[in-house]
Protein backbone atom coordinates (compact mmCIF):
# COMPACT_ATOMS: atom_id res chain seq x y z
CA UNK A 1 0.00 0.00 0.00
CA UNK A 2 1.58 3.42 -0.75
CA UNK A 3 1.88 6.05 1.66
CA UNK A 4 -1.02 8.62 -0.22
CA UNK A 5 -3.25 4.97 0.45
CA UNK A 6 -2.65 4.81 3.95
CA UNK A 7 -2.92 8.56 4.68
CA UNK A 8 -6.24 8.44 2.90
CA UNK A 9 -7.33 5.48 4.92
CA UNK A 10 -6.39 6.84 8.09
CA UNK A 11 -8.31 9.98 7.28
CA UNK A 12 -11.81 8.91 8.17
CA UNK A 13 -10.79 8.33 11.30
CA UNK A 14 -9.09 11.51 11.98
CA UNK A 15 -12.28 13.58 11.00
CA UNK A 16 -14.49 11.07 13.13
CA UNK A 17 -12.09 11.80 16.10
CA UNK A 18 -12.46 15.35 15.47
CA UNK A 19 -16.13 15.40 15.34
CA UNK A 20 -16.00 13.47 18.31
CA UNK A 21 -13.78 15.60 20.73
CA UNK A 22 -15.71 18.41 18.69
CA UNK A 23 -19.37 17.09 19.63
CA UNK A 24 -18.07 16.31 23.68
CA UNK A 25 -16.74 19.77 24.34
CA UNK A 26 -19.58 21.60 22.66
CA UNK A 27 -22.44 19.34 25.12
CA UNK A 28 -19.72 20.56 27.88
CA UNK A 29 -19.73 23.95 27.36
CA UNK A 30 -23.94 23.45 26.87
CA UNK A 31 -23.77 21.83 30.59
CA UNK A 32 -21.76 24.53 32.11
CA UNK A 33 -23.91 27.84 30.39
CA UNK A 34 -27.63 25.51 31.49
CA UNK A 35 -25.80 24.97 34.95
CA UNK A 36 -25.32 29.07 34.75
CA UNK A 37 -28.59 29.25 33.63
CA UNK A 38 -30.14 27.02 36.46
CA UNK A 39 -27.72 28.95 38.89
CA UNK A 40 -29.22 32.36 38.74
CA UNK A 41 -32.99 31.27 37.87
CA UNK A 42 -33.46 29.82 40.86
CA UNK A 43 -30.67 31.42 43.30
CA UNK A 44 -29.24 27.92 44.38
CA UNK A 45 -26.08 26.90 42.32
CA UNK A 46 -24.52 23.19 42.38
CA UNK A 47 -22.14 22.04 45.05
CA UNK A 48 -18.68 23.74 43.89
CA UNK A 49 -19.87 25.67 41.11
CA UNK A 50 -18.39 28.80 40.32
CA UNK A 51 -19.73 31.99 38.29
CA UNK A 52 -19.65 31.86 34.41
CA UNK A 53 -18.71 35.45 34.43
CA UNK A 54 -16.89 37.39 36.85
CA UNK A 55 -17.95 41.29 36.38
CA UNK A 56 -17.31 44.41 38.59
CA UNK A 57 -20.36 46.34 39.88
CA UNK A 58 -19.76 49.00 37.63
CA UNK A 59 -20.20 46.42 34.58
CA UNK A 60 -23.17 44.97 36.20
CA UNK A 61 -24.75 48.51 36.60
CA UNK A 62 -23.91 49.17 33.07
CA UNK A 63 -25.71 46.18 31.57
CA UNK A 64 -28.61 46.74 33.70
CA UNK A 65 -28.76 50.29 32.40
CA UNK A 66 -28.45 49.13 28.77
CA UNK A 67 -30.78 46.14 29.42
CA UNK A 68 -33.70 48.98 31.02
CA UNK A 69 -33.51 50.84 28.17
CA UNK A 70 -33.36 48.55 25.26
CA UNK A 71 -36.18 46.23 26.64
CA UNK A 72 -38.22 49.80 27.22
CA UNK A 73 -37.38 50.48 23.72
CA UNK A 74 -38.07 47.23 22.28
CA UNK A 75 -41.97 47.04 24.45
CA UNK A 76 -42.87 50.51 22.57
CA UNK A 77 -41.48 49.53 18.98
CA UNK A 78 -43.84 46.53 19.42
CA UNK A 79 -46.70 48.13 20.78
CA UNK A 80 -46.98 50.94 18.78
CA UNK A 81 -45.91 48.22 15.16
CA UNK A 82 -47.95 45.62 16.35
CA UNK A 83 -50.29 45.87 19.34
CA UNK A 84 -53.52 44.33 16.97
CA UNK A 85 -51.86 41.28 16.53
CA UNK A 86 -52.37 38.69 20.24
CA UNK A 87 -49.40 36.75 19.53
CA UNK A 88 -47.45 39.64 20.14
CA UNK A 89 -48.62 40.13 23.62
CA UNK A 90 -46.88 38.32 25.67
CA UNK A 91 -43.48 39.59 23.97
CA UNK A 92 -44.75 42.75 24.96
CA UNK A 93 -45.23 41.65 28.44
CA UNK A 94 -42.09 40.13 29.07
CA UNK A 95 -40.46 43.45 28.00
CA UNK A 96 -42.97 45.22 30.82
CA UNK A 97 -41.40 42.71 33.60
CA UNK A 98 -37.87 43.19 32.38
CA UNK A 99 -38.61 47.03 32.71
CA UNK A 100 -39.85 46.49 36.48
CA UNK A 101 -36.83 44.47 36.97
CA UNK A 102 -34.65 46.82 36.28
CA UNK A 103 -35.83 49.47 37.83
CA UNK A 104 -35.90 47.72 41.01
CA UNK A 105 -32.77 46.58 40.77
CA UNK A 106 -31.31 49.86 40.07
CA UNK A 107 -33.16 50.63 43.60
CA UNK A 108 -32.45 47.59 45.80
CA UNK A 109 -29.51 46.25 43.66
CA UNK A 110 -27.07 49.04 43.13
CA UNK A 111 -28.35 51.95 45.05
CA UNK A 112 -28.26 49.38 48.09
CA UNK A 113 -24.79 48.41 47.72
CA UNK A 114 -23.92 51.64 46.74
CA UNK A 115 -25.08 53.12 50.32
CA UNK A 116 -22.87 50.42 51.61
CA UNK A 117 -19.54 51.10 50.08
CA UNK A 118 -19.45 48.27 47.73
CA UNK A 119 -19.88 49.03 44.29
CA UNK A 120 -16.69 50.52 43.61
CA UNK A 121 -13.42 51.03 45.78
CA UNK A 122 -14.14 54.57 45.17
CA UNK A 123 -16.32 56.55 47.24
CA UNK A 124 -17.28 59.30 44.66
CA UNK A 125 -18.34 56.28 42.08
CA UNK A 126 -20.50 54.33 44.66
CA UNK A 127 -22.53 58.41 45.71
CA UNK A 128 -22.84 58.82 41.96
CA UNK A 129 -24.30 54.95 41.09
CA UNK A 130 -26.59 55.54 44.14
CA UNK A 131 -27.57 58.97 42.87
CA UNK A 132 -27.75 58.04 39.42
CA UNK A 133 -29.77 54.69 40.59
CA UNK A 134 -32.82 56.17 42.79
CA UNK A 135 -33.06 59.02 40.62
CA UNK A 136 -33.50 57.25 37.79
CA UNK A 137 -35.95 54.31 39.40
CA UNK A 138 -37.96 57.82 41.31
CA UNK A 139 -37.36 55.96 44.45
CA UNK A 140 -35.59 56.94 48.03
CA UNK A 141 -32.88 59.65 47.84
CA UNK A 142 -29.63 58.22 48.76
CA UNK A 143 -29.60 60.33 52.13
CA UNK A 144 -32.95 58.82 53.43
CA UNK A 145 -32.00 55.48 52.57
CA UNK A 146 -28.66 55.50 53.99
CA UNK A 147 -30.42 56.78 57.15
CA UNK A 148 -33.29 54.37 56.99
CA UNK A 149 -30.98 51.33 55.89
CA UNK A 150 -27.65 51.56 56.55
CA UNK A 151 -27.99 53.44 59.88
CA UNK A 152 -31.56 51.77 61.40
CA UNK A 153 -32.14 48.37 59.56
CA UNK A 154 -28.75 46.64 60.31
CA UNK A 155 -28.68 47.95 63.94
CA UNK A 156 -29.27 44.70 65.62
CA UNK A 157 -30.96 46.20 68.53
CA UNK A 158 -34.16 46.91 66.14
CA UNK A 159 -33.74 44.18 63.77
CA UNK A 160 -37.45 43.43 62.83
CA UNK A 161 -39.03 45.05 65.48
CA UNK A 162 -41.73 47.59 65.19
CA UNK A 163 -38.85 50.47 65.52
CA UNK A 164 -36.92 48.69 62.00
CA UNK A 165 -37.61 51.36 59.20
CA UNK A 166 -38.43 48.59 57.12
CA UNK A 167 -41.16 46.89 59.43
CA UNK A 168 -42.71 50.33 60.04
CA UNK A 169 -43.92 50.53 56.25
CA UNK A 170 -45.49 47.29 56.39
CA UNK A 171 -46.91 48.52 59.23
CA UNK A 172 -47.97 51.50 57.65
CA UNK A 173 -49.74 49.21 55.12
CA UNK A 174 -52.33 47.99 57.35
CA UNK A 175 -49.89 43.96 57.88
CA UNK A 176 -49.92 43.98 61.99
CA UNK A 177 -49.18 41.10 64.48
CA UNK A 178 -52.11 39.68 65.94
CA UNK A 179 -53.67 39.34 62.95
CA UNK A 180 -54.34 35.80 61.44
CA UNK A 181 -52.79 34.15 58.51
CA UNK A 182 -55.42 34.66 56.16
CA UNK A 183 -56.58 38.24 57.54
CA UNK A 184 -52.58 38.98 56.16
CA UNK A 185 -52.88 37.61 52.92
CA UNK A 186 -56.41 39.51 52.17
CA UNK A 187 -54.66 42.66 53.27
CA UNK A 188 -51.51 42.03 50.62
CA UNK A 189 -54.33 41.05 47.87
CA UNK A 190 -56.05 44.44 48.95
CA UNK A 191 -53.03 46.23 48.73
CA UNK A 192 -51.78 45.17 45.42
CA UNK A 193 -55.08 46.84 43.96
CA UNK A 194 -55.35 49.77 46.77
CA UNK A 195 -55.59 52.88 45.17
CA UNK A 196 -54.65 54.49 48.54
CA UNK A 197 -51.55 52.23 48.75
CA UNK A 198 -50.53 53.13 45.27
CA UNK A 199 -50.80 56.48 46.06
CA UNK A 200 -49.14 56.45 49.41
CA UNK A 201 -45.98 54.46 47.93
CA UNK A 202 -45.53 56.75 45.12
CA UNK A 203 -46.08 59.74 46.93
CA UNK A 204 -43.18 59.08 49.03
CA UNK A 205 -41.04 58.10 46.48
CA UNK A 206 -41.39 61.41 44.50
CA UNK A 207 -40.67 63.78 47.58
CA UNK A 208 -37.53 61.79 48.60
CA UNK A 209 -36.14 61.67 45.39
CA UNK A 210 -37.19 65.06 43.67
CA UNK A 211 -37.41 67.06 47.13
CA UNK A 212 -34.94 65.27 49.40
CA UNK A 213 -32.24 64.47 47.12
CA UNK A 214 -28.86 66.63 47.34
CA UNK A 215 -27.41 68.81 45.10
CA UNK A 216 -26.79 67.72 41.24
CA UNK A 217 -28.81 64.61 42.19
CA UNK A 218 -32.23 66.70 42.94
CA UNK A 219 -31.57 68.41 39.39
CA UNK A 220 -30.93 65.06 37.84
CA UNK A 221 -34.22 63.56 39.38
CA UNK A 222 -35.95 66.68 38.17
CA UNK A 223 -34.47 66.46 34.61
CA UNK A 224 -35.45 62.60 34.63
CA UNK A 225 -38.71 63.15 35.58
CA UNK A 226 -39.46 66.13 33.47
CA UNK A 227 -37.98 63.54 30.58
CA UNK A 228 -40.90 61.32 31.85
CA UNK A 229 -43.62 63.90 31.19
CA UNK A 230 -42.17 64.85 27.78
CA UNK A 231 -42.50 61.41 26.65
CA UNK A 232 -45.80 61.35 27.40
CA UNK A 233 -46.64 64.20 25.11
CA UNK A 234 -44.27 62.46 22.53
CA UNK A 235 -45.22 59.23 22.58
CA UNK A 236 -48.85 57.28 21.59
CA UNK A 237 -50.59 57.59 25.22
CA UNK A 238 -51.31 53.64 25.28
CA UNK A 239 -47.23 53.29 24.21
CA UNK A 240 -46.40 55.70 27.29
CA UNK A 241 -49.12 54.15 29.86
CA UNK A 242 -47.17 50.38 29.27
CA UNK A 243 -43.91 50.98 28.82
CA UNK A 244 -43.23 54.00 30.89
CA UNK A 245 -45.97 54.76 33.85
CA UNK A 246 -47.10 51.16 34.33
CA UNK A 247 -43.80 49.91 34.85
CA UNK A 248 -42.59 52.76 37.21
CA UNK A 249 -45.70 52.78 38.90
CA UNK A 250 -48.33 50.03 39.78
CA UNK A 251 -46.08 47.26 39.22
CA UNK A 252 -42.74 48.78 40.34
CA UNK A 253 -44.80 48.61 43.53
CA UNK A 254 -46.33 45.30 43.79
CA UNK A 255 -42.54 44.08 42.85
CA UNK A 256 -41.51 46.24 46.22
CA UNK A 257 -44.25 45.27 48.66
CA UNK A 258 -43.71 41.48 47.57
CA UNK A 259 -40.45 42.00 47.90
CA UNK A 260 -40.42 43.77 51.30
CA UNK A 261 -42.92 41.44 53.23
CA UNK A 262 -40.98 38.17 52.37
CA UNK A 263 -37.20 39.12 53.04
CA UNK A 264 -37.03 38.78 56.66
CA UNK A 265 -39.50 37.58 59.38
CA UNK A 266 -41.08 40.94 60.19
CA UNK A 267 -42.92 41.84 63.81
CA UNK A 268 -42.89 37.86 64.62
CA UNK A 269 -41.01 38.78 68.30
CA UNK A 270 -41.53 42.51 70.20
CA UNK A 271 -38.31 41.99 71.13
CA UNK A 272 -34.38 42.75 68.78
CA UNK A 273 -32.23 39.38 68.78
CA UNK A 274 -30.51 38.72 72.09
CA UNK A 275 -27.85 36.82 70.44
CA UNK A 276 -25.68 36.22 66.95
CA UNK A 277 -28.00 32.88 66.31
CA UNK A 278 -31.63 34.71 66.91
CA UNK A 279 -30.09 37.43 64.42
CA UNK A 280 -29.07 34.82 61.57
CA UNK A 281 -32.76 33.08 62.32
CA UNK A 282 -33.97 36.43 61.10
CA UNK A 283 -32.09 36.00 57.94
CA UNK A 284 -33.10 33.50 54.80
CA UNK A 285 -32.76 32.79 51.46
CA UNK A 286 -35.56 32.71 49.16
CA UNK A 287 -35.57 30.49 45.92
CA UNK A 288 -37.18 30.01 42.97
CA UNK A 289 -38.22 26.66 41.99
CA UNK A 290 -40.05 23.42 42.75
CA UNK A 291 -38.99 19.68 42.86
CA UNK A 292 -39.91 17.58 39.36
CA UNK A 293 -43.63 15.68 40.10
CA UNK A 294 -43.14 12.30 41.06
CA UNK A 295 -46.41 11.32 39.19
CA UNK A 296 -45.56 10.00 35.74
CA UNK A 297 -47.67 8.43 32.78
CA UNK A 298 -51.07 10.09 31.29
CA UNK A 299 -53.17 9.80 34.49
CA UNK A 300 -55.21 12.66 35.75
CA UNK A 301 -52.98 12.38 38.39
CA UNK A 302 -50.06 13.18 36.88
CA UNK A 303 -51.22 15.48 34.22
CA UNK A 304 -52.57 17.68 36.80
CA UNK A 305 -49.36 18.13 38.89
CA UNK A 306 -47.29 18.42 35.93
CA UNK A 307 -49.56 20.96 34.94
CA UNK A 308 -49.53 23.01 38.21
CA UNK A 309 -45.67 22.29 38.06
CA UNK A 310 -45.74 24.56 34.77
CA UNK A 311 -48.23 27.40 36.13
CA UNK A 312 -45.79 27.60 38.85
CA UNK A 313 -42.68 27.38 37.04
CA UNK A 314 -43.71 30.40 34.86
CA UNK A 315 -44.93 31.93 38.39
CA UNK A 316 -40.79 31.53 39.67
CA UNK A 317 -39.57 32.99 36.10
CA UNK A 318 -41.95 36.39 37.07
CA UNK A 319 -40.68 36.49 40.48
CA UNK A 320 -36.96 35.92 39.50
CA UNK A 321 -36.99 38.71 36.76
CA UNK A 322 -39.03 41.41 38.64
CA UNK A 323 -38.80 40.87 41.78
CA UNK A 324 -36.05 39.07 43.62
CA UNK A 325 -34.04 40.84 41.22
CA UNK A 326 -29.99 40.09 41.11
CA UNK A 327 -28.51 38.82 44.71
CA UNK A 328 -32.07 38.95 46.71
CA UNK A 329 -32.84 35.75 46.65
CA UNK A 330 -29.76 35.00 49.14
CA UNK A 331 -30.09 38.37 51.05
CA UNK A 332 -29.54 36.15 53.90
CA UNK A 333 -25.56 36.47 52.96
CA UNK A 334 -25.36 40.96 53.08
CA UNK A 335 -26.82 40.78 56.42
CA UNK A 336 -24.24 37.83 57.22
CA UNK A 337 -21.18 38.75 55.60
CA UNK A 338 -18.96 39.27 58.48
CA UNK A 339 -20.08 36.20 59.71
CA UNK A 340 -19.50 34.32 56.84
CA UNK A 341 -15.98 36.18 56.54
CA UNK A 342 -16.91 37.95 53.09
CA UNK A 343 -16.54 41.62 52.19
CA UNK A 344 -20.06 43.32 51.19
CA UNK A 345 -18.34 43.79 47.86
CA UNK A 346 -18.78 40.33 47.24
CA UNK A 347 -22.47 40.67 46.17
CA UNK A 348 -21.74 40.35 42.80
CA UNK A 349 -21.23 36.52 43.00
CA UNK A 350 -23.54 35.97 46.59
CA UNK A 351 -25.18 32.52 45.60
CA UNK A 352 -22.01 31.30 44.31
CA UNK A 353 -20.15 32.37 48.00
CA UNK A 354 -23.24 31.20 50.22
CA UNK A 355 -23.36 27.56 48.17
CA UNK A 356 -19.46 27.15 49.48
CA UNK A 357 -19.82 28.17 53.05
CA UNK A 358 -22.36 25.63 52.62
CA UNK A 359 -19.92 23.12 51.00
CA UNK A 360 -17.39 24.27 53.57
CA UNK A 361 -19.60 22.93 56.79
CA UNK A 362 -21.95 25.81 57.05
CA UNK A 363 -20.67 27.13 60.18
CA UNK A 364 -23.41 30.00 59.80
CA UNK A 365 -26.44 27.52 59.32
CA UNK A 366 -27.40 28.73 56.20
CA UNK A 367 -28.71 25.51 54.34
CA UNK A 368 -31.42 25.06 57.50
CA UNK A 369 -32.61 29.03 56.50
CA UNK A 370 -33.70 28.15 52.53
CA UNK A 371 -37.41 28.99 51.25
CA UNK A 372 -38.46 27.67 48.03
CA UNK A 373 -40.91 30.06 46.50
CA UNK A 374 -41.75 33.67 47.28
CA UNK A 375 -45.16 32.71 48.29
CA UNK A 376 -43.18 29.83 51.04
CA UNK A 377 -41.56 32.87 51.82
CA UNK A 378 -44.70 35.56 52.62
CA UNK A 379 -46.58 32.08 54.16
CA UNK A 380 -43.93 32.17 56.72
CA UNK A 381 -44.23 36.08 57.37
CA UNK A 382 -47.36 35.97 57.84
CA UNK A 383 -47.36 32.39 60.53
CA UNK A 384 -44.76 34.31 62.41
CA UNK A 385 -47.14 37.90 62.83
CA UNK A 386 -49.92 35.61 63.32
CA UNK A 387 -48.53 33.64 66.16
CA UNK A 388 -47.51 36.63 67.89
CA UNK A 389 -50.18 37.96 70.44
CA UNK A 390 -49.99 41.64 71.69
Amino acid sequence: MSETDVKSADEPYVANGTYRSLKTRFFLQAQIVLAALLAWFTGKPDKHQEPLLRLSGLQLFAISLATLFASSYAAGWLIHNFSGYPWVWPSIAFLVLVNVGRLRALGVVFAHHASHGAVSPQRWVNRSVAGIASAIALVESPADYKAAHVQKHHRSAIFTTEEDPDAQFLLTMGFRPGMTKSQLWWQLAWSVVSVKFHATFLEERLKSSLLRSEGGFRIFAVMWMATIVMLGLILPLHVWLIVVVLPMTFLYQISALLQFVSEHPWLAEARAPQSTEQYMDRCWARFCGDPLPSARGLSCESIGAWAIWIVRLVMHAVVRISVLVGDLPVHDVHHLAGHMRLNLSSWRTAIFDRQHHIDQGDQCGLGAREIWGLDKAIDRVFLGMAARTA
